[in-house]
This record gives C-alpha cells, sequence and structure tokens, in this order.
C-alpha cells in the first residue's frame, strides 16, 4: 500500500512564485525610544526601594508613563516590507561592489566573507530590497541620514538574509502555543 500524496500542480506553483520577503519595524523617532528606557530604568529603580509611604513607589505613574510612550512609539513606527532581488539582480549588484584588496594584494578579510565591498555594497541592498514604502532616491536619502546604525543594520540583515539565505517554511510558536491552548479545552 503507497502512502505517497499526490504531486502538486508544478505549473500552478510556478505561475504562482513570488520571491521572499520580510517585514522589519523601525521607529523613526529615537528620541523616544531614549526617553522610554529612561523611563524603564526608573521603573527598576523604584520597584528596588521599598515604599515607606502611603503614596508609594510611583511605580504607578512611570507604568502609565511607559504605556503612554509605547503608543506613542508605535505611532512613529514604520514596517518596512523587503522583498529578494531576482538572482540576475543579485548577482549585477554583488558585481557593481567588488571585494576590495588591501595594500598587500589580498582581499580585505570582511570583504572576502561577503563577496563584496561592505563600505559599499549595502546602501543599493537595502534600497533596492525594500517594496514598501514606495520611495522616491531624496526619501530613501534622507530616511538613511535619520536612521541609527542600529535601524540601518536591522534593515541590511533582511536585505541580505532574504538574497543570500534560505528560505524556510516559518513556524508560528504563538500559533503552536494557542494550538495546544485549544485542544486541552
Amino acid at each position: 500500500m503507497s502512502t505517497d500524496l499526490p504531486k502538486p500542480d508544478f505549473a500552478r506553483l510556478l505561475a504562482d512564485a513570488k520571491l521572499p520577503e520580510k517585514t522589519v519595524p523601525v521607529c523613526l523617532r529615537g528620541d523616544l525610544v531614549a526617553d522610554f528606557e529612561a523611563a524603564d530604568r526608573e521603573l527598576e529603580q523604584a520597584q528596588k526601594k521599598p515604599s515607606t509611604s502611603l503614596a508609594g513607589s510611583g511605580t504607578a505613574t512611570l507604568l502609565e508613563r511607559l504605556e503612554a510612550l509605547e503608543a506613542e512609539m508605535a505611532e512613529h513606527t514604520y514596517t518596512f516590507r523587503l522583498r529578494a532581488m531576482p538572482r540576475h539582480a543579485w548577482r549585477e549588484l554583488m558585481a557593481a561592489h567588488p571585494p576590495r584588496k588591501g595594500d598587500d594584494g589580498e582581499l580585505v578579510i570582511e570583504d572576502r566573507i561577503t563577496g563584496a565591498n561592505r563600505t559599499t555594497v549595502f546602501e543599493p541592498l537595502v534600497r533596492a530590497s525594500i517594496v514598501d514604502p514606495e520611495l522616491t532616491d531624496a526619501q530613501f536619502a534622507e530616511l538613511v541620514g535619520k536612521l541609527t546604525d542600529r535601524q540601518f543594520e536591522d534593515l541590511t540583515t533582511a536585505a541580505w538574509d532574504l538574497n543570500q539565505g534560505s528560505v524556510d517554511i516559518p513556524f508560528s510558536r504563538a500559533a503552536s502555543r494557542a494550538r495546544r491552548t485549544t485542544s486541552d479545552e
């Protein structure tokens, strides 16, 4: 007895094929992040102090401040959608940014690892990978000028992984927990 499942219709799958995509949320108000971190530190300190008054340690006020900052940060966060480049475009990008050679004639180690000039390849990679929002070149330049290195690295990592990494079927831990909870009922 054969337990083989029927093969899917390859022509239909191919017609429906799309390049992989990822989303990266970025808070465009870094000042709010700093305010949140400061309020969070204050809350940690307040929770460590024993309450000696009827007014308490002030944690309720700090919690309200953190919640307000979270809401404000959410209002200023954009979830960027990035898409892998077609293979030919990826190869053209990599060829346009060849690894650098040092004074000794050898490839610079960082460039040898990535196979590209790390000082020039990432901005065009991110620019080519962002599909939402649709940005003009001027808007992209303004965006890059307002991102921290870490925020830009998050976008770069997503773009690099889309083009260089493997595409796995995602697993949702939250959905798995929810399924277990509903099956226990």
